[in-house]
């Protein structure tokens, strides 16, 4: 059914005479053609025209509707007399003509025309015209030709081999390193001969062109190669596709790397795989090999040694057979580098891993580790074996970090210590200076390395300095003076130290000069010295004074001792009137006091008992007062404090002092523990009643 259409729709647009003549041709074309077709007599009459004409037609002008039969200017307005020109041109001369034009309207649109004569015989019937919108080929070409002069540019001068091509296999550019490796003579040499001329095996760059089809950029591509000289090279290759905004590829470009020489040792290695393992076998580096799925099939001791693995835990890396390549935990140390591994295992090639921090997951294992990982291919050039070369860098690492905080540090205390360094040749050359020396001269470190001794000193310190030098440079010994010496017209003090200083190969060619100012010291000295004499001379006269006032002071000192004996007379007369009074008081108390006292203890009732036996005690302390010398100790006690701790004496417990006292047993309390504090037994284990009640004790004696 759809043929029979096809055939309807396609005699609509064919003259009964182009079916006379060309019947043959006719069955050659087909709406399958996507460039326009229109094909007029000599009159310039249309006799056969396809389907995309109709669709190109709008765009350039034509009106291919019902135009069998008719002339071209009646059919195109656009028509113009140069192109009914090059129609009779074929006509007349039966050659093709070929011409590309721009129409310009909204946007422009470029054309490309094709005009076949078609002859019957000697006699030229028809003209065959093809049209094609090439807009997209022109802007195309003119993104390729502003391109080109960039890219020279950039990478002419690279090391290693750059170039750019078409789909086609047409070369466009190539740097001179890609010109060497491939062995031709200049880049015009090897434009001709084509992008994939150098193949050995063509089926390797429909490969590479499949899959950048697929992919857009391939990476790790290695394939061999011939060059002109008849020399076999293989040859790395990491190539992308770039598009236009529709995603139409312009061209490829790409890197190549001529990597013969690792391919002539990985072929080495499979023909000679029982020495190699003698060698790896005593390598100190962890070697192992896997297949394409990361199934373990060889390592040596030193691989179980950096990995800590014992060798009966190795059953699950040896014996697992797997079909895919797949990470696990074990695998998660190789962190943003995974990627990078599992293309090696699918696409071959060769990866440098200089650093992998173990520290997080170490367990025993190193802290450090360093990488290589590259495949072996098999005869299909299909990754067949992976080879992981490990190094404990843990040693590497850390006497790095080592030496540059001893650098670092040696920096700083260069830089920062107040004594000049400097070191000076035989000739007197400063090929070092830190920055106090530098500052010394007003000079950056920069500015005065290179100079003389002569160009920083005055030619008589300059030969004199120079004289020491060269001396420690012949003798190797050491050189240690101090010397005063005029700077910007005062006088200083300096220590100067002159040290031979051996090169690495243990050769004396210069001398470490440090110099320190020691003018403060020298001047702190000569002050010292002179404060000692004055001291000496200030004790001398202060002794003499001294031996006068001790004189006077023992005198003193009799008239005090006579005066003591009087006042020791005096305060035993007060003593004595005191306890006399104390017994007069005591006296008055039992004879007027006590007998009310005993006659309310008959008449009191219970709860009140310990209010009568507190009434007595109290006026017992008047005549043996405890409360006036605990007041007169160092202890700060307050009115009612002293009023607790003689309840407290007494033997009243803290209920019974808040009823008394007619507050609450929680304050009492707090009362308590504050008396303690003061009294130096807080957080002690000692009772307070007993110790109040031996207080009073020490107190009568």
């Amino acid at each position: 059914m759809k043929d029979s259409t096809n055939k309807s729709n396609n005699s609509n647009r064919i003259s009964p005479e182009l079916h006379d003549h060309f019947a043959e041709m006719l069955a050659g074309l087909t709406e399958a053609c996507e460039d326009a077709v229109l094909v007029v007599d000599r009159d310039l009459r249309v006799v056969l025209y396809n389907s995309a004409l109709e669709r190109l037609g709008e765009a350039i002008g034509i009106r291919p509707k019902n135009v069998l039969g008719r002339k071209l200017d009646d059919i195109y307005p656009a028509l113009t007399d140069e192109i009914a020109a090059e129609y009779r041109g074929a006509l007349a001369s039966g050659e093709t003509i070929e011409r590309r034009r721009v129409l310009r309207g909204d946007k422009e649109l470029w054309i490309e025309s094709r005009k076949h004569p078609i002859k019957s015989g000697d006699e030229i019937l028809f003209v065959l015209v093809f049209i094609r919108d090439i807009t997209r080929y022109r802007h195309i070409e003119s993104a390729l030709r502003q391109s080109q002069q960039r890219y020279h540019d950039l990478v002419d001068n690279a090391p290693i081999g750059i170039f750019r091509s078409t789909p086609g296999g047409e070369l466009i550019s190539a740097n001179s390193a890609m010109v060497r490796i491939y062995g031709f003579d200049s880049e015009e040499q090897m434009k001709k001969a084509g992008a994939g001329a150098t193949y050995c095996d063509p089926a390797r760059r429909e490969l590479l062109m499949k899959r950048l089809a697929e992919e857009g950029t391939v990476t790790g591509f290695e394939s061999k190669h011939l060059r002109p000289d008849g020399q076999e090279i293989w040859v790395l290759s990491n190539t992308y596709a770039v598009t236009d905004d529709q995603g139409s590829v312009l061209f490829f470009e790409g890197i190549d790397q001529d990597i013969t020489a690792r391919k002539k040792a990985e072929e080495s290695l499979r023909e000679s795989e029982r020495l190699t393992r003698a060698v790896v076998e005593h390598s100190p580096l962890g070697i192992s090999v896997r297949d394409r799925f990361g199934k373990l099939l060889f390592h040596n001791d030193a691989w179980l040694k950096i990995w800590n693995i014992w060798p009966e835990d190795l059953i699950d890396y040896t014996t697992r057979e797997r079909d895919t390549l797949e990470f696990d935990k074990r695998d998660d140390y190789l962190g943003d580098w995974k990627n990078k591994v599992k293309a090696i295992y699918e696409r071959g090639g060769y990866l440098h891993v200089p650093e992998l921090d173990l520290r997080k997951n170490r367990k025993g294992r190193p802290l450090w580790l360093s990488q290589h990982f590259y495949a072996i291919m098999d005869d299909s050039d299909v990754v067949e074996r992976v080879v992981i070369l490990t190094e404990d860098i843990t040693a590497q690492r850390q006497a790095g970090e080592a030496l540059r905080r001893s650098e670092e540090m040696n920096r700083l205390l260069l830089n920062n210590v107040r004594a000049a360094i400097v070191l000076v040749t035989y000739e007197g050359v400063f090929v070092f200076l830190n920055e106090a020396a530098a500052r010394a001269h007003s000079k950056t470190v920069e500015e005065a390395t290179g100079q003389t001794m002569w160009d920083l000193f005055p030619q008589e310190m300059a030969d004199l300095q120079m004289k020491n030098i060269r001396q420690v440079i012949d003798t190797r010994q050491p050189f240690t003076h101090e010397i005063c010496t005029p700077v910007s017209g005062d006088w200083r003090w300096y220590w100067v130290s002159v040290q031979p200083f051996r090169d690495s190969d243990g050769t004396v060619k210069a001398a470490m000069v440090i110099t320190v100012d020691i003018d403060d010291r020298k001047k702190a000295e000569q002050e010292l010295r002179a404060s000692r004499d004055d001291l000496e001379r200030r004790v001398a006269e202060r002794t003499e004074q001294l031996a006068e006032a001790n004189e006077e002071l023992r005198l003193e000192q009799e008239t005090l001792h006579q005066k003591n004996i009087a006042l020791q007379e005096v305060l035993g007369q007060i003593e004595d009137g005191k306890r006399a009074m104390a017994a007069q008081i005591q006296a008055n108390i039992d004879r007027i006091a006590m007998p009310i006292l005993e006659s309310m203890e008959r008449r009191s009732v219970h709860s009140s008992e310990h209010v009568v036996k507190l009434l007595r005690e109290c006026l017992t302390d008047i005549a043996a007062p405890f409360i006036s010398r605990l007041d007169t100790r160092p202890v700060n006690l307050s009115p009612r404090e002293l009023q607790i701790c003689n309840m407290i004496r007494s033997g009243l417990s803290s209920k019974q002092i808040a009823s008394s006292l007619n507050t609450s047993l929680l304050t009492v309390n707090k009362q308590r523990n504050q008396i303690r504090r003061k009294l130096g037994i807080a957080n002690q284990k000692v009772n307070l009643v007993t110790y109040l009640q031996k207080l009073e004790e020490n107190s009568s004696r």
